[in-house]
């Protein structure tokens, strides 16, 4: 009796792949995901996101406000990227295209065509605006329970004001 198949040549107990079976696939798909997980961790803005994270969380009284709202912008640039690189990533796992097998690995024949995937341009901007919009919803939450404590009043008036208004329609 045999479960979901994860491809004709991964035979599987019951549907859960055991662990020479993984290390097979993970070696199989090693030249594209490889050099994709590479690029999502060591690109300017995944390596210099968790040092203006850490202005965000602990500088905000020890540097200038416009860089306090430079490192505001790097990580949401830095978030951007992560996120379109890893969803290149997931997508290809979902749509496999620009391969070639050879020796029964997956080899990247056109990188053009694993990166602009036409389904990682499609998801992409859903996620994007679901996380936006789950942003501003938490910052007007917080925003909102300020109001109500009457703690800090003129900021958290304008925090429900800025997330109310800023997320794209979708």
């Amino acid at each position: 009796m045999g479960g979901v198949r994860i491809g004709a040549s991964y035979p599987d107990r019951d549907g859960i792949p055991v662990r020479h079976e993984l290390e097979r696939i993970v070696q199989d798909v090693r030249p594209i995901q490889g050099p994709l997980l590479m690029y999502e961790t060591v690109s300017p803005p995944s390596c210099s996101r968790p040092s203006f994270f850490g202005v965000l969380i602990f500088g905000r009284s020890r540097v200038p406000p416009w860089f306090y709202l430079f490192s505001t912008a790097m990580v949401a640039l830095g978030t951007d990227v992560f996120g379109v690189l890893d969803h290149v990533n997931n997508s290809w796992m979902q749509v496999p295209t620009g391969y070639v097998v050879e020796n029964g690995a997956f080899v990247p024949n056109d990188w053009t065509k694993i990166i602009f995937n036409s389904v990682v341009w499609s998801r992409f901007p859903h996620m994007l605006l679901a996380s936006y919009l789950t942003g501003a919803f938490c910052v007007a939450a917080t925003g909102g329970w300020y109001v109500l404590r009457k703690e800090y009043t003129p900021s958290p008036a304008s925090c429900c004001a800025w997330a109310l208004v800023s997320p794209p329609p979708c």
